[in-house]
């Protein structure tokens, strides 16, 4: 088995078992046969198996205090985690989108076709700074047609909406168009052009980008539970990434920081890349969520998420870290308040 685990190959279900009794994991909680059973009815093994970047190994790659169980119960936790961050992305998108459109609409000195070459100038200006030769890629593309390609597609839910509207695209349409990546870039651009009242837009400026991360994740079934105890990730002095940001935006911080937190143990939890998301898109909820209602139904949802990770918190009781992560996010929960 050690040449096929050399080589990466496929595992028999057996082989899985074995490999992971081999790295240290026990099978306490949940025996092997039921481990086994696990792994072919209802997950499979790398989204099962990602959990356990959680958890430290000692110098010789073996992995102390991990149970099977810990991995099923996180696999858990996380499926309602990426529900949940779906229905508060979708709340968000939403919401983000109604705001431009009546800002735009507010503004006298809009008619809703120059900002749409107000954007293109701005990506097509910023596109020609990071090029070598300072010049345009041969296939650029208009932002307009780029937004309105995907529903050019007779099948596409918006085709007669394209119809009846490429001719004469405003930016109204466009919006409605916009995925969230595309979101996130023209929500920068009204801002950075301090557009009519984007002031109002401020935080989304901020912090929608790393929302979008956590919300991708989710929306691709992908683990978000992962590395969530590794620290030091912003700054570039963790173990798995690199990148130029030192730390958690200010305004973020803030928000976490006024909910009774040690402060220290904040900023530290804040340098990772899914403590940080998360509480982006928490903050997000908060700021530009305005219905009672929806925050009434939103609050429950996080309130019954949170529970269910305190369902089996005796297990954990191995990994600090986990205490830390927990009581971070019930001061967030506690502040989300229903206006």
């Amino acid at each position: 088995m050690q040449q096929k685990i050399k080589e990466k190959e496929k595992l028999t279900a057996d082989e899985q078992i074995e490999y992971l009794i081999a790295k240290g994991i026990k099978f306490t909680s949940m025996k092997e046969e039921e481990a086994k059973r696990y792994l072919m009815e209802n997950s499979y093994y790398y989204k099962v198996t990602a959990y356990r970047l959680n958890f430290l190994k000692d110098n010789d790659g073996f992995y102390h205090n991990l149970d099977f169980a810990h991995l099923t119960d996180l696999a858990t936790i996380d499926m309602h985690l990426r529900y949940l961050v779906i229905k508060l992305s979708l709340d968000i998108e939403h919401a983000l989108k109604s705001l431009l459109v009546n800002l735009i609409t507010d503004d006298p000195g809009q008619d809703g076709y120059q900002i749409i070459e107000a954007y293109n100038d701005h990506i097509a200006n910023n596109l020609k700074k990071r090029s070598e030769n300072g010049m345009l890629p041969q296939d650029y593309v208009h932002v307009k047609d780029k937004i309105i390609k995907v529903v050019r597609n007779v099948r596409d839910y918006n085709y007669d909406f394209y119809l009846k509207t490429k001719d004469k695209t405003s930016i109204w349409k466009l919006i409605e168009m916009m995925s969230f990546g595309q979101l996130v870039s023209f929500v920068k651009f009204y801002v950075d052009k301090s557009l009519h009242k984007s002031k109002k837009l401020k935080k989304a400026a901020l912090l929608l980008g790393y929302a979008k991360n956590v919300r991708d994740s989710a929306a691709h079934s992908r683990p978000i539970l992962l590395n969530v105890t590794e620290i030091n990730q912003l700054n570039g002095q963790g173990s798995s990434h690199k990148t130029k940001q030192p730390q958690a935006e200010p305004e973020l911080k803030t928000f976490v920081k006024q909910n009774g937190l040690n402060k220290k143990v904040a900023s530290r939890l804040l340098t990772n890349f899914k403590i940080n998301d998360l509480c982006s898109l928490i903050l997000l909820h908060d700021v530009y969520i305005q219905s009672p209602y929806m925050r009434k139904a939103r609050k429950k949802e996080i309130i019954k998420l949170y529970r269910r990770a305190l369902y089996k918190k005796n297990i954990y009781k191995n990994v600090k870290e986990f205490d830390e992560i927990i009581e971070l996010f019930f001061g967030v929960i506690k502040k989300y308040k229903i206006k």
